[in-house]
């Protein structure tokens, strides 16, 4: 014999049922934390700029950045091999590309030159110098020392000569642990590699061969 369970059972089965949805579903209703868009920017000042590059059309390729660090949520390192990346605080755009404009920037400042561009361009822009920069690092570690480590490399002739390659590494500390604290680090450090890239310039204007890298 099989029994059938009561109208007044099945209903309170299935009060019991909804009620376990809506609980376990409760978060798509809850209120999301709401996002936050960083972006870095420029530092460098004319009052500290370099002579002027003259009519040379400087370009710098987009900055190749480790894919770790290119992606949308901000990322510091939380131990020598772990990283954290932000849910909630996001770059506004692709951090290459962001990184590559400030640089592009802060040359143009530097070297009191309207003429500084970004790739891509066109053909027909009759570039001399080209700027090449790998950045390996570039994040704030736990102490709050923010971090950049970069190699660059300079082109004559639009790319087809060869004249020097360098690398450093910059450190700060940024002066609060939220990230417009930490974005702001990381602005100074791109303004600080970007001095070293201006002086660079500077020095291949003078000598007619290749520069020997620095150690």
């Amino acid at each position: 014999m099989i029994a059938r369970a009561s109208f007044p059972a099945l209903r309170r089965l299935a009060a019991l049922a909804i009620f376990a949805a809506l609980t376990g579903c409760g978060s798509l209703f809850a209120p999301s934390t709401p996002i936050s868009y960083y972006t870095l920017t420029p530092t460098a000042g004319t009052e500290a700029g370099l002579s002027s590059f003259g009519s040379q059309i400087v370009a710098v390729q987009t900055v190749r950045l480790p894919e770790y660090l290119n992606q949308n949520g901000l990322v510091t390192r939380a131990r020598t091999n772990e990283i954290y990346v932000a849910r909630d605080s996001q770059w506004a755009g692709p951090l290459d590309s962001n990184a590559t404009n400030v640089i592009v920037a802060n040359l143009a400042r530097l070297l009191r030159s309207s003429k500084v561009v970004a790739f891509p361009i066109s053909a027909a822009l009759p570039v001399d110098r080209v700027v090449h920069v790998d950045i390996s690092q570039f994040e704030e570690a736990s102490d709050g020392t923010v971090t950049l480590v970069a190699q660059w490399t300079l082109f004559a002739d639009g790319g087809r000569t060869y004249l020097t390659t360098n690398a450093a590494t910059y450190t700060t500390a940024a002066s609060g642990t939220d990230f417009a604290a930490i974005t702001a680090a990381m602005s100074q450090l791109l303004g600080s590699l970007s001095q070293d890239i201006a002086a660079a310039l500077e020095a291949s204007q003078t000598v007619g061969r290749p520069l020997a890298a620095r150690s």
